[in-house]
């Protein structure tokens, strides 16, 4: 019985004997008999991997016109030098001359579709195709990181998507016929453009994707990063930079705590000032619910109108999570007198906010890890947020940070937060001031 060919993706000893029977001038058969692998698969390994060299033996002349052996052609670069000299001579021949066509080595368009195993590689003028296993691996490797950063586009490019998009789905087309009629103005597929929906990256009504309801959620969330270059002037360097140039800037930290995973989680907003905290429940875990909470602070602020977005968050530190991976949506809500500015820690140093890290712990009292978030309420957060500030911090001189928010921006704006005062007596930091809800 004929064993039937291994599955998955090809390992680095199995590209390195790939490379060694190319060498050997082996047939694309024999080397998938060689390897127990289909012959397809070895035919894609090599057409997708291959690399161009323009390598050639020291003193070879560079020709790769099509016409050199017959060419007459003088003077084309109009050099002084030149003059009466055969121009298919010249190494800069091909870069000037008019009618110059590239010369293709035909035995590229056959297995194996590379130079590897020809005995003239060497002395070969032409552009050659060379397959190398560890540039194969490294290649590969690359596209593999970049497919787990997430969504390929800038947060400019989304939001260019949804303007293609959303007039003429209001009109009653599909997705399928708008990518069908208009090919030119995509760089991704029909079915990226649900995934970029279900993730909250495309800000588009559900109903527009009549297919999502048809779609098998994954097992494993995947996370995708609104913009993979947010970090760009937004590392910790550029922050200490900020800080320095204007070190009464004061610091706002951000970060995520987790209930079970894909449940509901928090949004945790901390004043390093004053030691206030805010935490705001959310959905989803993603980007698009990090920004839709900042809208809502936004139009608190807006209705009190005392204070700016930019006045209460100068300086936003928070760390790499993909759900907070569109800064721009946030720093828009500042503007040219009180701008925001988002930053970005060092990746694997959450010390580097560590007062908010340290003030996790008082959220942990009442909700240990592992507690499910998804029967609260944000009334029962706001709870919870109304006793852990009401608490008094040695670090901040035996003050509340409920005091010392409320000395700096004022009753109103906790009132509009739904954060109250509770009496020291009546301080509860154990999960028995929610166990009617978790």
């Amino acid at each position: 019985m004929k064993k039937l060919p291994k599955k998955g993706q090809l390992t680095f000893d199995e590209r390195v004997q790939i490379m060694s029977a190319l060498n050997s001038n082996y047939s694309l058969q024999r080397i998938s008999d060689l390897l127990n692998r289909s012959v397809s698969t070895i035919r894609r390994e090599i057409k997708r991997h291959s690399m161009i060299s323009t390598n050639v033996s020291v003193g070879q002349r560079k020709n790769r016109c099509e016409f050199y052996k017959t060419c007459t052609r003088t003077n084309i670069c109009n050099k002084a030098s030149c003059k009466d000299r055969l121009c298919y001579l010249c190494k800069d021949c091909n870069k000037h001359c008019p009618d110059f066509i590239l010369r293709t080595c035909k035995h590229l368009e056959n297995p194996s579709f590379v130079c590897n195993g020809c005995d003239r590689v060497n002395k070969c003028p032409l552009d050659k195709l060379i397959y190398d296993a560890q540039h194969a691996e490294n290649t590969r490797s690359l596209v593999l990181k970049e497919s787990r950063q997430g969504a390929n586009l800038t947060h400019d490019e989304l939001k260019a998507l949804k303007t293609i998009l959303l007039p003429r789905l209001q009109k009653g087309q599909s997705i399928h016929a708008i990518m069908v009629s208009s090919p030119e103005h995509f760089t991704v597929n029909e079915k990226t453009l649900y995934r970029y929906r279900d993730l909250g990256l495309l800000d588009i009504g559900r109903h527009y994707f009549p297919r999502m309801c048809t779609l098998r959620p994954r097992k494993k969330p995947v996370e995708h990063k609104v913009d993979r270059k947010c970090r760009v002037k937004r590392t910790f360097e550029d922050f200490k930079k900020f800080i320095a140039a204007a070190p009464n800037t004061p610091v706002v930290e951000m970060d995520s705590v987790i209930g079970i995973k894909g449940g509901k989680c928090l949004l945790t907003i901390m004043f390093v000032d004053s030691g206030f905290m805010l935490a705001f429940l959310r959905d989803t875990n993603n980007a698009a619910s990090v920004t839709a909470t900042f809208k809502q602070i936004n139009t608190i602020l807006n209705e009190i109108g005392e204070i700016s977005f930019g006045e209460l968050f100068t300086v936003l530190l928070t760390d790499n999570g993909s759900e907070f991976s569109d800064p721009v949506e946030i720093e828009k809500m500042g503007h040219k007198t009180h701008p925001c500015n988002v930053f970005y820690c060092d990746p694997c140093n959450s010390n580097q906010k560590s007062q908010i890290e340290r003030n996790h712990e008082f959220i942990r009292k009442i909700l240990p890890k592992g507690t499910s978030f998804n029967n609260l309420t944000q009334e029962d957060i706001n709870l919870t947020m109304s006793h852990i500030n009401s608490y008094v911090r040695p670090s901040y001189g035996d003050m509340t940070p409920f005091a010392r928010f409320s000395a700096t921006f004022g009753q109103k704006l906790l009132d509009a937060l739904g954060v109250k005062e509770i009496p020291a007596e009546e301080i509860n930091l154990t999960p028995g001031l929610l166990k009617e809800r978790i």
